[in-house]
């Protein structure tokens, strides 16, 4: 059995992985438990839990929206003995399930604290399925960028409150091929901005009940 000492640092990996088609609407903690049978069958050296029912050490980045896609998605994995990435990406490419795919592979450490905590920003693609009249969504961004606050309301299981979206607004453009919009936003806690928020509010600036959204897609996290 492995034991962590005090400021010792663990092996590990981070296996960047697409989540796409039916496997967007898996929600987190199917994911979890996908990734443990994952692991297991391509018998990695892997951290275990103790316990009367072990589950290897994994860790992922804040959990995707269901039926969001993931273009490249991290999750952490705690290694008992050192392995190349090369032998991790060939292991695992044997058994993935259908609409997951392994983008890379990256070895490091970990202490107390997980690389992923440090993943803050994440890049959002949100595909139109109406093209019409995109000149009121490119003003509706002309006015974002001009503002200096965005406030929308935001609900929450006890109350509604007033948050301020531009903090958290990094990027914010409207790219043709397929006409998409593409947003960079804020995951920390102080400037959270979320995308169907984001969404919305442009709706409600360029005039729209709604944004004509198809595919959505989370495309990395930095």
């Amino acid at each position: 059995m492995s034991r962590q000492f005090p400021g010792q640092r663990r092996q590990c990996a981070i296996m960047y992985f697409a989540k796409r088609g039916p496997l967007r609407f898996l929600s987190h903690l199917d994911l979890v438990r996908a990734m443990d049978r994952l692991v297991r069958r391509a018998k990695l050296p892997v951290l275990y839990s103790e316990g009367f029912h072990p589950h290897a050490r994994l860790s992922f980045a804040s959990p995707l929206p269901l039926g969001m896609e993931g273009w490249r998605e991290p999750c952490l994995i705690e290694l008992a003995r050192p392995i190349s990435a090369a032998e991790i990406a060939r292991a695992v490419g044997r058994h993935l399930p259908p609409g997951m795919e392994l983008v890379s592979v990256e070895l490091s450490t970990r202490g107390r604290r997980s690389p992923l905590a440090d993943l803050l920003v994440a890049g959002y693609e949100m595909e139109l399925t109406a093209t019409g009249q995109l000149s009121d969504l490119v003003a509706a961004m002309e006015q974002y960028w001009a503002a200096r606050e965005w406030k929308i309301a935001r609900p929450t299981k006890t109350k509604v409150s007033e948050v301020d979206l531009r903090p958290g607004l990094l990027e914010l453009e409207l790219r043709a091929d397929p006409p998409r919009v593409v947003m960079e936003l804020s995951l920390a806690p102080e400037t959270l901005a979320k995308p169907e928020e984001v969404a919305q509010a442009l709706a409600d600036l360029a005039g729209w009940p709604r944004l004509p959204v198809g595919r959505t897609a989370r495309a990395y996290l930095r």
